[in-house]
């Protein structure tokens, strides 16, 4: 087969061209797929640190709840398994709803 300068130049040129373009598109896959996986588990550590945040301020609200319950004396009385510990649970749904 007879090349030609012009074939001789062109042909190598163009394959380093297609190598280059493969390698740099190789390199860049890895580097965004690395990428990606640092941002998932970044924002994946962060949504569970705030749900950790609100679960532990919800369980001291229901803390504090049942602590001011405690106080209240229809909640002591309905406690109690006689006839006012009954007649105080029946009274105590009525002013919950």
């Amino acid at each position: 087969m007879n090349l030609n300068f012009k074939q001789k130049i062109v042909l190598p040129v163009l394959v380093l061209i297609v190598l280059g373009l493969a390698g740099s598109g190789f390199i860049s896959n890895s580097k965004s797929k690395s990428a990606l996986q640092n941002a998932i588990s970044s924002q994946i550590n962060g949504t569970t640190a705030s749900t950790l945040s609100v679960m532990d301020s919800w369980v001291e609200d229901r803390k504090r709840d049942v602590v001011t319950w405690s106080t209240l004396e229809i909640c002591q009385t309905a406690m109690k398994e006689t006839f006012l510990g009954k007649a105080a649970r029946k009274k105590s749904q009525w002013n919950v709803y």
